[in-house]
């Protein structure tokens, strides 16, 4: 009994929006089960709502796939982490950024990814200031960054991907859908 009533706390209902890993912002659209060998396993069915006509099927019982999953928070949740945000201190060496940067976005760690992108467009515009250009390694986290929150922020907020990160900054003010 209490197996069960804990699955149905934490599971995810028809109709869910949740972030899927790397993925984006997914519908859950219902729980399937498949008969593989000679048992029965539930899969979690998301679509993406981006436009892009890809189908995850995410297994109900493994925890691995679950920590991947989860719900898209509320405009005001949203508004409180940016503001909140801190820059972060980047790491000195290119190999120790790209890996903070890759699992921040992996874990859908808003809070980091916001003070991340906090701490690099601080350094952007020092090194605009001097004439240098961004480092690729950066250009290209902004770029995923950017990709990453776009779905979850789109989905509450009236935005273009290009007001995510003025909106981080604290430069842009979206309204509410």
């Amino acid at each position: 009994i209490f197996l069960e009533s804990f699955k149905e706390f934490f599971m995810y209902k028809k109709g869910d929006m949740v972030l899927y890993g790397g993925e984006g912002v997914c519908r859950v659209d219902g729980i399937e089960d498949k008969k593989i060998a000679d048992r029965v396993v539930s899969y979690y069915v998301l679509c993406r709502v981006d436009g892009v006509n890809s189908v995850f099927f995410v297994p109900v019982e493994s925890r691995a796939a679950r920590e991947k999953m989860c719900k898209v928070i509320s405009a005001p949740e949203i508004r409180k982490i940016v503001n909140e945000a801190q820059p972060a201190k980047l790491s000195e060496t290119d190999r120790e950024r790209r890996e903070s940067y890759k699992n921040a976005i992996c874990q859908a760690d808003r809070p980091m990814i916001a003070s991340l992108i906090k701490s690099v467009c601080a350094v952007q515009r020092r090194l605009e200031d001097n004439g240098k250009k961004l480092h690729k390694t950066e250009e290209y986290f902004l770029e995923d960054a950017k990709k990453f929150l776009y779905g979850e922020l789109s989905s509450v907020f009236v935005m273009e991907k290009s007001d995510v990160i003025p909106f981080v900054l604290g430069e842009f003010v979206p309204a509410e859908k």
